[in-house]
């Protein structure tokens, strides 16, 4: 139960952080890199027609799911008939010479091992150049704007935990232990805090710097959901609708609600930011 609970929330927490962090650069970051925050006359037009836009990949992602899920249940009888015909192997092949099989799992050991290392540099590495540009464009965005800064800081935390979260479990499954997950995570950490450093820096000695920051930034925000979660997450709802119990309709309900909170507080903070001064 708690295990099935732990599952829910955890799709429900990448789904808001995918709604985060594409409205976050749609609606924030890529207009502040062109000024548009800074237009009058503008008024908040180009924060509708962002939300408008980012409906619109909600409604396209939810029709897709739809036809997809249809497919998939005329296709589900054809698939349990192919998995039912099962070829058994002759009984001279079933068993292996007692050194060919302690040799076997000493070599599944060292490459699992290394394995684990290879994949820990990996996440180490793509984790700390997310990070860096996470904390330059946490810096500019403060140093600039203290509501901006909220607003990116917010969807940063919203997708940072699923994130870690999925990180430690894949580190912890290639074989490492929680003391060395941990300390992977941790030390991809610390370039955010460089990020935020470098961000501050630009923010108040070369203004200019800053709209470049919120232009890659906001690239990167559209990338990761796009690219990253949103097949997760469809990935995942692909698995639930083979095995063919209601927990494919819950999952589902949980991504819909969890990608307009994600947008939602977004945009009600993007709309709030003018009365936040400090």
């Amino acid at each position: 139960m708690k295990r099935n609970f732990f599952k829910r929330l955890l799709q429900f927490l990448v789904a808001m952080g995918a709604g985060s962090l594409v409205t976050t650069g749609v609606v924030v970051l890529i207009p502040e890199a062109f000024d548009l925050m800074e237009i009058e006359e503008l008024g908040d037009d180009y924060v509708w027609k962002g939300a408008a836009a980012i409906l619109s990949i909600y409604v396209f992602f939810s029709l897709e799911r739809v036809l997809k899920t249809l497919r998939m249940r005329k296709q589900k009888p054809k698939i349990k008939r192919n998995i039912s015909l099962h070829v058994e192997a002759p009984e001279n092949e079933t068993k292996l010479p007692l050194a060919e099989e302690k040799s076997s799992h000493e070599d599944h050991g060292h490459s699992h091992s290394d394995e684990g290392q290879s994949l820990a540099w990996m996440i180490m590495t793509g984790d700390a150049i997310h990070k860096l540009v996470d904390g330059l464009s946490i810096g500019a965005a403060f140093a600039n704007n203290f509501g901006l800064g909220i607003n990116i800081s917010l969807a940063i935390c919203c997708e940072e935990v699923p994130h870690e979260l999925a990180d430690i479990a894949i580190l912890l499954n290639s074989g490492l232990s929680i003391k060395r997950s941990l300390c992977v995570n941790c030390l991809s950490a610390l370039f955010g805090y460089v990020g935020l450093v470098i961000g501050v820096t630009l923010g108040t000695s070369a203004m200019e710097a800053t709209k470049w920051v919120f232009a890659v930034a906001g690239g990167l925000f559209i990338y990761v959901p796009l690219a990253d979660m949103f097949p997760d997450m469809s990935r995942h709802l692909d698995l639930l609708t083979l095995r063919g119990d209601n927990e494919a309709r819950v999952v589902s309900a949980l991504h819909t609600v969890g990608l307009l909170i994600g947008s939602g507080i977004v945009l009600t903070i993007t709309n709030l930011s003018s009365y936040i001064v400090v």
